[in-house]
């Protein structure tokens, strides 16, 4: 690494000290998901020990009914908090760590991209612009999303990858564009869908008569859709089985005079939610606007108009008609791309100006001072390590989501959390070595008598019971497993399994890693042989 490149990234690093300060006291903070990504964490860290790699059931859910979650929801944020928890950190800090690292990283990753637009004074004001904006701070501490906060990492991420495919087609950028796009979807799905609305008029532009590019494209494309396709394929195709219209767009525009800075209000240390564009943001619009006069500029500066439109009810036919955008819920959710696109307008604005590095420090550090009312947050979570815990999940009775819309349809909400796992019905039964495990119940039975037991477990596709190795009939009550168990011993096993369209989105995911994998490797070799040839 260049020694000018270390520099600048050490700069990034310093300079989103500020930020992150708020997440360096101990406990947790109190915002709109409080401690939901806690108790995710928790379930993803038991269904892992108990051997489940992907788990897409969660057993605590709904007071101990469990319910679906991975299978919708993304999950890499989580995954990167659990590598912090395998090390020993307590899940609060191991969440803390995924947002302070999604504050940095994605500071370094818009200087990389920018540092193909502009010049390094450039890329280190887009850089700041870009983890100093309101809106990521309202990501954090208001909203309290864990993954959409990660998500700002990849979005320069795949605009660099873009950038340098069109100067080399060489396959390390073909991959660095499949695995940042993969990345993008495992960790956010709603801000994949509304990036790619972007991404594809920026590639048409990027890629304008360079067949050889849309080739390159297309494939990088392909490979972040078969990397992720464990996770997407199973959403789109089971979410008929859930109520998943229960997180259908609801229409909550923004007024464009909360996207003008004011020093007054919707600050996020005082608990309210900040949609409006800082005055350095502001600021750097209009000198883009005023000093440049390049095709690239326009561009960007067109596609920001288009993504403040798209937050005001005027764009509500839009919203209608546009595929599964009804399903961003939000329509300040653009805010990502405004700010992305802000920041970059923003370090191109510097082309004409002959900054020094004393100079865009000062500037850097006042675009930073600028943003200190949107960092913190206004109240703490009496919440432990300790505390987080299945008895306390299972009390909570809660899907983890505010709509329940992961809860298959059929199912009731059951107000008390459950207080047996089996319970029986109709006959006269003993029920003895009952153990449950993430995705599979097992017991023995002695029955005088044919009976009916209830599992109190919500049925959802995958869900099957075996008995003495034999497969019965399941029926349902309110959404639960009721089964028929005749006279006398009988072993059973309710588990939960792939279906059949998970198994081959599961072989087509790891057919496609296993693929990558290999071509890194021969890549690797060839550069290593070729390292070692005499000169």
């Amino acid at each position: 690494m260049p020694s000018v490149l270390r520099h600048d990234i050490a700069i990034i690093s310093a300079l989103s000290i500020i930020g992150i300060t708020p997440l360096l006291k101990p406990g947790f903070f109190a915002s709109h998901d409080m401690a939901a990504p806690l108790y995710r964490l928790l379930e993803l860290d038991i269904c892992l020990k108990s051997g489940d790699i992907f788990p897409r059931w969660f057993p605590d859910l709904y007071g101990g009914r469990g319910g679906m979650f991975f299978n919708f929801y993304a999950p890499l944020s989580y995954y990167v908090a659990e590598l912090f928890h395998i090390l020993g950190i307590g899940y609060i800090n191991s969440i803390k760590a995924v947002y302070l690292l999604s504050f940095v990283f994605s500071g370094v990753f818009m200087y990389l991209f920018a540092l193909e637009k502009t010049s390094r004074h450039g890329a280190l004001i887009a850089a700041t612009l870009y983890m100093y904006a309101p809106y990521r701070f309202t990501d954090v501490f208001i909203r309290g999303d864990l993954a959409e906060a990660f998500s700002f990492v990849f979005l320069p991420m795949i605009l660099l990858s873009i950038e340098r495919l069109s100067k080399n087609s060489k396959i390390e950028n073909i991959l660095l564009f499949g695995f940042s796009y993969a990345g993008l979807i495992l960790t956010h799905n709603i801000t994949a869908l509304i990036f790619s609305y972007f991404m594809v008029p920026y590639i048409i532009y990027v890629a304008y008569r360079n067949v050889l590019l849309y080739r390159d494209i297309f494939i990088s494309i392909i490979l972040a859709f078969s990397l992720s396709a464990f996770f997407w394929l199973p959403a789109i195709v089971e979410k008929k089985y859930v109520n998943i219209e229960n997180a259908i767009f609801t229409f909550s525009f923004i007024e464009l005079k909360k996207l003008l800075p004011t020093l007054t209000s919707y600050t996020s240390n005082q608990g309210e939610m900040a949609f409006q564009l800082g005055v350095f943001h502001l600021a750097f619009i209009l000198i883009a606007l005023t000093y440049l006069n390049e095709k690239y500029v326009k561009f960007i500066f067109a596609n920001l108009i288009a993504a403040i439109f798209m937050l005001t009810p005027y764009s509500t036919p839009l919203w209608k008609v546009l595929p599964l955008t009804q399903y961003t819920q939000f329509s300040w959710r653009l805010l990502t791309i405004t700010t992305l696109l802000v920041s970059l307008l923003g370090g191109l604005s510097t082309k004409r100006f002959n900054l020094s590095d004393a100079r865009v420090a000062i500037l850097c550090l006042a675009i930073t001072l600028s943003s200190i009312n949107f960092i913190g947050y206004s109240e703490s979570l009496s919440l432990s390590d300790e505390e987080i815990n299945r008895v306390e999940l299972r009390n909570l009775n809660t899907g983890l989501t505010y709509g329940h819309e992961y809860l298959p349809l059929d199912a009731e909400i059951i107000e008390k959390p459950m207080s047996e796992k089996i319970a029986l019905l109709e006959g006269n039964i003993s029920i003895k070595e009952l153990k449950e495990d993430c995705e599979k119940i097992s017991f023995n039975t002695i029955a005088k008598e044919d009976s009916l037991l209830l599992i109190n477990t919500y049925w959802f596709p995958g869900w099957s019971v075996k008995l003495n190795g034999e497969k019965i009939n399941i029926q349902s009550k309110d959404g639960l497993m009721l089964i028929r168990i005749p006279k006398g011993e009988s072993d059973v096993l309710v588990k939960f399994e792939e279906t059949r369209v998970r198994k081959v989105s599961n072989i087509i995911s790891i057919l496609s890693f296993m693929t990558a994998i290999v071509v890194i490797l021969r890549k690797g070799i060839k550069s290593l042989k070729a390292s070692r040839l005499p000169h």
